[in-house]
C-alpha cells in the first residue's frame, strides 16, 4: 500500500514493524512519544528522562522506544517534506495500524509543529550555490580503444571552476549521461512540485 507521507511509495518494512510495537501502547503513552519526537527534531536533541520513563512504565526495551521514536520521526519529517494534510496522515497511520486515538494524537502533534519543523528543515537541508566560475563540455565520438576492450560510442566530459580555483571534472559514457540526465530532471520536477505545495 502506498503512503503520501512516503512520497506516494509502499512504508519500509522497518516502519511497519515499529508501528506494530507501538500500536499496543496507549493514546496517552503515543502522545508522550510524539512531543518527545518533534522536541528532537527541533532542538536535535533527545529528551532521555522522558524516554526512561516511558520504558519503566511501559515495561519496553530500550531499543523497542528507540525505534518507535526513529518511525514517528521518519513519519512526521517526511509528512512535513510531502506536504502531508492532518487527515490524510491520520487516515495513513491507521491504515498502518495505529488505533484511531493515537493516530488522532500523531495528526494533533504534526498539525500544531508542521510550520515550524518546515521552516527548521529548510534551514537545515543541504542547498548549493550555482558555479559562479566557468562550465566547459564536450563530447567526443569514440570510435575505437587500443586498451582494453573495444568501445564504441559517445563520450561526454565537463569541467566547472568554482570561481574560487577548485576545479571539478569527469567523463561519462553515453548511456550513464543520459540516466543522469533523467534522474536530474526528475529530481528538478519534484522539487518544483513541492515547493508548489508548500
Amino acid at each position: 500500500m502506498r503512503f503520501r507521507f512516503c512520497g506516494n511509495l509502499d512504508a519500509p518494512d522497518w516502519l511497519l514493524a515499529e508501528i506494530a510495537v507501538l500500536a499496543p501502547l496507549s493514546s496517552a503513552t503515543c502522545d508522550t512519544l510524539c512531543g518527545v519526537v518533534i522536541q528532537q527534531l527541533k532542538t536535535s536533541q533527545l529528551n532521555y528522562p522522558a524516554v526512561e520513563t516511558l520504558i519503566k512504565n511501559n515495561d519496553l526495551k530500550s531499543s523497542d522506544v528507540k525505534g518507535i521514536v526513529a518511525a514517528l520521526n521518519y513519519i512526521l519529517r517526511n509528512s512535513c517534506k510531502y506536504g502531508v494534510a492532518r487527515n490524510d496522515l491520520e487516515t495513513e497511520v491507521q491504515q498502518m495500524g495505529l488505533t484511531k486515538d493515537s493516530a488522532s494524537k500523531v495528526s494533533e502533534h504534526y498539525e500544531t509543529s508542521k510550520e515550524t519543523l518546515i521552516t527548521m528543515l529548510r534551514e537545515k537541508s543541504l542547498s548549493l550555490g550555482k558555479p559562479s566560475g566557468e562550465i566547459e563540455w564536450r563530447v567526443d565520438s569514440i570510435l575505437g580503444s587500443s586498451a582494453g576492450k573495444p568501445r564504441s560510442g559517445l563520450c561526454v566530459q565537463m569541467r566547472v571552476d568554482d570561481g574560487a580555483g577548485t576545479t571539478s571534472a569527469f567523463e561519462v559514457d553515453s548511456d550513464l549521461f543520459q540516466l543522469l540526465h533523467e534522474e536530474l530532471t526528475n529530481a528538478s520536477k519534484q522539487m518544483k512540485q513541492l515547493g508548489g505545495s508548500n
